[in-house]
């Protein structure tokens, strides 16, 4: 048998004892009367992680799903023809996005947005892009998220064009708050000829080199993750370009045409003589855009300079046949500097306000057990904090062991001259979130005692009764524009922070 004077670890013994090795518990163990009581019933083992919520199916709120992964739910509007698009784009739901950025800040590349013209125009018939124009640029977040909603009006005019309209806001944005316009245009059902790509490469173009071309990229502001570095190979021929592009790492379920994909056959355009040496550019309108096969997970590419200096491009699959056209696009400089204006208000900060409460003027019922703590008596404030919260302690206790009869009203005087006062609220609230309903936390001062009956009819868990008047604590967003820069005070306090190995 194993003893403790064999000095052997208390795992070993365990070991041994498992092995089959008898060991003498007695030596092991105190007497009988000093062993900790163990349950005489089974362990309870129950887990209390969140269940995970399936989002709702737009089917059940009286509306349609495009299956889109950009364009999301459909709402017809009645009457006119239109139809209105909704969507939340964060970097958590499309990791994606977070592959094209300018100056380190995530933007909605603009074949994006040209995808989610020519989805939406399929939706009502008219999936071509007659025009787009880009008006700002979208940001997306590095948290949460921004609301997208795209408009597409009724069919209007001889040609039965349609108005498209693409807005967002924030995340959390109040119900009344402004949508910032990203682009307009209009779509048709006009679908232009295609041309075919057969023969590739093209007869006596001239292969360019590559090696290098995103890192110059990224020099001049452009910073594209690896879904957007699609581009393969590049030729030239007087004034054309020719390129090969594919979708790395990714499918095209659900697109007409990836905006990754599209954006890499956009990026033979930085190539072309007329434009070799000159810094990125961002599509911004966009003219008789079509696309006649959707899916397309690699293209071929010929682009070409108008005499306006837009660029026009036809797309193809690797056997030639036609994917999509772009009849003319313009683009402009990027300025990363520009893009602070571009980004979201900072609204996701909030504070605690106290907002007014109207108390009923005649309120029914009793008030319940009032524990009254306006009247403690002085003390050190240590002490008091561990009298007040032992008294509370134990009146919450009871109350919680015998539930109904009215809430357990908890009377203080203000908490923010009083740091025991604190200490009472902390608790108090805790155990509203334990026990809904069953206590109610009031501070008042001396004038607005005789208010405590309509603050607790009120049903507000917790009500500040000052100067005759009821105030409950909300949430509300802070708006400021941002605090400036503080000089650094010599006579002040200053944290030195030192790298840990580096020398002073």
């Amino acid at each position: 048998a194993a003893r403790p004077t064999d000095r052997v670890s208390g795992c070993r013994r365990a070991l041994l004892h498992t092995r089959g090795h008898s060991v003498d518990w007695a030596a092991l163990l105190p007497a009988e009367g000093t062993r900790p009581a163990l349950p005489t019933y089974p362990f309870e083992h129950r887990h209390f992680w969140l269940e995970p919520v399936a989002a709702a199916d737009p089917g059940t709120l009286g509306i349609g799903s495009t299956g889109h992964p950009l364009l999301g739910a459909a709402v017809a509007l009645p009457g006119s023809g239109g139809v209105v698009f909704a969507q939340r784009l964060s970097v958590r739901d499309q990791p994606w996005l977070a592959d094209h950025a300018v100056g380190g800040t995530v933007l909605l590349a603009g074949t994006a947005l040209v995808e989610l013209a020519v989805r939406a125009g399929d939706e009502v018939g008219a999936g071509v892009v007659d025009e787009l124009v880009i008006e700002s640029p979208l940001v997306v977040p590095e948290s949460g998220g921004v609301q997208l909603r795209v408009g597409v009006g009724g069919a209007d005019g001889p040609d039965g064009l349609r108005r498209l309209t693409i807005h967002s806001r924030p995340d959390g944005a109040a119900p009344d708050a402004e949508w910032t316009p990203h682009a307009t245009g209009f779509l048709s059902a006009a679908r232009p000829t295609a041309a075919e790509l057969g023969v590739w490469p093209p007869e006596g173009a001239e292969p360019v080199e590559l090696d290098g071309f995103y890192d110059r990229q990224e020099e001049n502001g452009l910073e594209l993750g690896p879904l957007f570095r699609g581009l393969r190979a590049v030729w030239t021929r007087g004034d054309e370009v020719f390129a090969e592009a594919v979708l790395p790492g990714a499918d095209a379920d659900g697109f007409v045409l990836h905006p990754a994909l599209l954006d890499a056959a956009l990026q033979a355009a930085a190539l072309h003589p007329a434009r070799d040496g000159q810094k990125p550019e961002l599509p911004f309108a966009w003219r008789s855009v079509a696309v006649h096969a959707a899916g397309a997970t690699a293209l071929r590419v010929r682009l070409g300079v108008t005499d306006t200096g837009a660029l026009r491009l036809d797309l193809a699959d690797g056997t030639g046949a036609p994917v999509a056209a772009v009849g003319s696009l313009a683009t402009r400089p990027l300025h990363a500097e520009r893009l602070a204006s571009a980004r979201p208000a900072e609204d996701t900060l909030f504070r605690l306000d106290r907002t007014p409460l109207p108390l009923p003027e005649n309120p029914a019922g009793e008030v319940g057990t009032v524990l009254d703590l306006t009247t403690v008596p002085e003390a050190p404030a240590p002490d008091r904090a561990r009298a007040l919260v032992s008294a509370v302690l134990d009146a919450v206790r009871t109350r919680a062991d015998r539930p109904g009869g009215g809430p357990l009203v908890v009377l203080t005087g203000q908490a923010e001259a009083d740091p025991a006062v604190r200490a009472v609220h902390g608790l108090v609230r805790a155990a509203q979130a334990e026990h809904p309903g069953e206590f109610v936390l009031v501070e008042a001062d001396e004038a607005s005692r005789g208010l405590l009956p309509a603050a607790v009819a009120s049903g507000e868990p917790q009500v500040s009764l000052r100067a005759g008047a009821a105030l409950v604590p909300r949430l509300a967003r802070v708006t400021g524009t941002g605090a400036e820069g503080r000089a650094l005070d010599p006579a002040g306090t200053v944290l030195v922070a030192v790298r840990h190995g580096a020398a002073c």
